[in-house]
């Protein structure tokens, strides 16, 4: 695993983008420690990610949030993935979560994305994880959104994944 690049938010923003994605790597990781600034009645945010020239097919997700399990699929639909904390929650308490896309750069299979991810609000919270399936070319940006914006201090790290040896890390 090798990292690519890293974003911090220092200000309240829409989106943390990703352009030019390296076509190197077998596989691409996202990490993302973040909350949003909506106030969704201290229910988590989704955490959207979207790139260039895909189609969605299906998505599955599971979450749960210690009194509640939630099941869902979607045709045709990508939407919403992982899950970060609200403004409502206590200001030092972020999410976290893992994106992993798999064969990113083939122009022939269809893109996996798998996730995993949630926080913790002394005692309530939510975890979530999933796939989505989506069809089209290499992935060469990711831009990631939440419901609301990003709050200040949120981070997300890319790495690329390769079969390879990696030698001199």
């Amino acid at each position: 695993m090798v990292w690519i690049a890293g974003i911090t938010t220092t200000t309240v923003t829409s989106n943390i983008v990703f352009s030019s994605v390296p076509q190197t790597f077998t596989h691409l990781q996202a990490r993302i420690f973040g909350r949003g600034t909506f106030n969704n009645g201290g229910s988590g945010l989704s955490v959207i990610c979207s790139f260039t020239g895909y189609t969605p097919i299906y998505r599955h997700r599971l979450a749960g949030n210690g009194t509640d399990a939630i099941s869902q699929s979607y045709a045709s639909s990508f939407g919403s993935v992982g899950s970060v904390p609200d403004v409502s929650a206590n200001a030092l308490i972020f999410g976290a979560n893992i994106f992993d896309f798999l064969d990113y750069t083939s122009t022939t299979k269809n893109k996996t994305l798998r996730y995993i991810g949630g926080f913790d609000r002394n005692g309530g919270g939510e975890v979530v994880l999933g796939s989505s399936l989506a069809s089209g070319g290499a992935i060469t940006s990711l831009d990631f959104t939440t419901d609301g914006n990003w709050a200040a201090d949120c981070r997300i790290d890319l790495y690329g994944i390769t079969s390879s040896e990696v030698t001199g890390a």
